[in-house]
């Protein structure tokens, strides 16, 4: 204190400084890693809905990436399940999140394309922008690990004695898991009877309940289907991750398929932004240890930026378009638009915001964030 009892400037200043910084941290402004302009994607915590429920072999792949956004980043990306009509739930949420790049849904090929063509579904595909695609995992058969099936021919020899019904569950109608068992049945010359659930755990529970005699699933590690082992796996090739299952092909079942995953945006947020959430999430996917991780996992490294998502989706509507001219899933004509999910490059929209503005008007609330009152979605949430 100086001799005429008043603070010295300096004193003074440092003194609010430090009243500043902790109202700041009061306030719940994170401090940006070092080397992140404020200009960068991502300016706060993130925002994932899944169309699955916990514990499905889809969230082990965001899971992994949820972990390495908080290693990387200073923020954190919160991951919601909002299971229902094979997804279409989750994907129903962006049509009035914000469009400001923070509330994203997980994308999954080909199953959101076939959803848009189910007349029942809840969401519009105008409203969904793919942003970028990270990996692919294939399809596979499973049964319960003490089943009398040890072949994929002593499956189809049961399905042919009268009597029997061969009842195959799977995540949804009208997803890559309906696609695979129309496919399978075809190849094998059978009847099945698909049993659609909302996700990979009540597909394993249907199995071991002696619900269902085998679920369709992901060739991925055997821990992510606790209590069952896999058949065969609808690849050209056998899997890493599962070297002693056969293909379908050395079956002589010419059955290939499995999904794509990836982010979509809602299709208000601009360009501009959608080519910052891709080129944060496609830097992330391919740190080392992440990759190698996923890769353990079975999943099959499939990068796609925001550039190239037009022409991704192309082929994957040509894909379709196939498929329908061979198998009666529903018309063709139902598919959507070509395009649909890359509607509206830019939008109307005012300019971005300061960072400050962002932590103070766009936080993510993880109990309230535009769900629909009811759906089960509000009660599963991974942090």
């Amino acid at each position: 204190m100086g001799v005429d009892g008043r603070f010295p400037r300096r004193a003074a200043f440092l003194l609010l400084a430090a009243k500043a910084l902790c109202l700041c941290l009061l306030a719940g402004v994170c401090v940006l890693p070092a080397g992140q302009s404020r200009a960068e994607y991502p300016l706060g915590d993130m925002l994932l809905v899944l169309p699955e429920t916990e514990g499905s072999q889809s969230a082990i792949l965001y899971g992994i990436m949820q972990r390495f956004v908080r290693q990387k980043t200073a923020f954190s990306l919160a991951l919601r399940h909002l299971p229902g009509r094979g997804g279409s739930y989750a994907w129903n949420f962006l049509q009035d999140a914000p469009d400001n790049g923070y509330r994203l849904a997980a994308l999954t090929l080909p199953s959101v394309m076939l959803l848009a063509a189910d007349k029942n579904r809840v969401f519009s595909p105008e409203s969904v922008a793919p942003v970028a695609v990270f990996a692919y995992a294939a399809n596979a058969l499973w049964v319960a690990e003490d089943s009398d099936f040890n072949t994929v021919e002593e499956l189809v020899d049961y399905s042919r004695k009268p009597g029997n019904t061969l009842r195959i569950a799977g995540t949804g109608s009208y997803t890559d898991h309906h696609m695979a068992d129309m496919v399978f049945k075809r190849a094998a010359g059978i009847r099945t009877t698909y049993m659609p659930f909302t996700g990979t755990a009540e597909s394993v529970a249907a199995v071991r309940q002696k619900r269902a005699v085998a679920c369709w699933g992901y060739a991925l590690a055997g821990s992510s289907m606790p209590g069952l082992r896999p058949l065969a796996v609808a690849h050209p090739e056998r899997c890493p991750v599962l070297p002693n299952t056969p293909t379908f092909r050395e079956h002589n079942m010419d059955v290939v398929g499995g999904q794509y995953f990836g982010l979509a945006a809602p299709a208000t947020v601009r360009k501009k932004i959608r080519e910052e959430v891709s080129a944060f999430f496609l830097d992330l996917f391919a740190d080392k240890s992440l990759r190698d991780e996923a890769v353990s996992a079975g999943f099959m490294p499939a990068d796609t930026a925001f550039k190239d998502m037009p022409a991704f989706m192309e082929r994957q509507y040509v894909t379709l378009e196939g498929f329908l001219a061979d198998y009666a899933m529903f018309p063709k004509e139902r598919l959507p638009v070509r395009n649909s999910f890359n509607a509206r490059e830019d939008v109307d929209a005012p300019d971005r915001e300061s960072f400050e503005d962002f932590q103070d008007n766009n936080a993510v609330n993880l109990e309230v964030d535009n769900f629909p009152a009811g759906d089960p979605g509000n009660s599963v949430l991974q942090k």
